[in-house]
């Protein structure tokens, strides 16, 4: 896959396998990586967020403090 930054608008654009979005503290917010011809993609909270960082090889956990469940069945389950 192709990502491409902007820095001042100027762009730089790059073939990788993956990537990972952090935020100012090095905390991982989001993570695609291309799995044959397709893109999979998780942000922080999702059910596979830590599973695909470690495949796209990150050593890292992130915990989400801000979690709303979408239902008062998941918040049992998360309990």
């Amino acid at each position: 896959m192709l990502i491409k930054a902007l820095n001042k608008l100027q762009p730089i654009i790059q073939e990788v396998q993956s990537i990972i979005l952090e935020d100012g503290r090095g905390n991982a917010v989001y993570v695609a990586a291309q799995v044959g011809g397709a893109i999979v993609a998780a942000q922080a909270g999702d059910s596979d967020f830590d599973a695909l960082l470690r495949a796209s090889g990150a050593d890292k956990l992130t915990i989400v403090n801000n979690f709303t469940p979408k239902s008062a069945d998941e918040m049992k389950r998360l309990l």
